[in-house]
């Protein structure tokens, strides 16, 4: 059975709108933009990192069939990331090794595999680490109330 971790969106209910008429001046008014339910953003399949990385770290809310969320924050966001760069620095340690034990000891068709393999999962964990830091910056932005929504949710179903 498939698992995913869900984003969701929460519009805000209203926008202020600004306006000048000549009998009053500046004007401002609210208006009703949405119902305020969530919105789903992105989801992430069990075998993504990005799953594993929010699940392990923040254990978000599993749904099933009702509809049960959890508030993520920025500062939150940000501890996914930070545990994740830890993940890639010991990875470029490994490497690091990798390659002093190459220079020190000559060519092993092996360690020079290994070497590759690395190399190549230490670009996806930098991509992976990419994706992360977007994610913060949309929290961030809905945080700040730079943008139409007023919160971010997480789930597992």
């Amino acid at each position: 059975m498939s698992s995913y971790l869900s984003f969701y969106l929460v519009p805000k209910k209203t926008r202020k709108t600004y306006g000048y008429n000549e009998e009053d001046g500046h004007t401002g008014k609210e208006i009703k933009i949405s119902e305020g339910k969530p919105i789903l953003f992105l989801a992430y399949s069990r075998s993504s990192d990005i799953y594993h990385a929010y699940n392990d770290i923040l254990n978000p809310a599993y749904c099933g069939m009702e509809e049960k969320y959890t508030d993520i924050t920025v500062e939150d966001s940000k501890r996914v990331v930070a545990e994740y760069e830890k993940s890639i620095k010991k990875t470029e340690e490994r490497l690091a090794v990798s390659y002093k034990m190459l220079k020190e000891a000559g060519y092993s068709s092996e360690l020079w595999e290994d070497i590759q393999s690395t190399e190549e999962y230490l670009k996806e964990e930098k991509s992976v680490l990419d994706e992360l830091k977007f994610i913060t910056f949309i929290i961030e932005e809905t945080e700040k109330g730079f943008n139409e929504f007023e919160r971010v949710l997480i789930n597992v179903d």
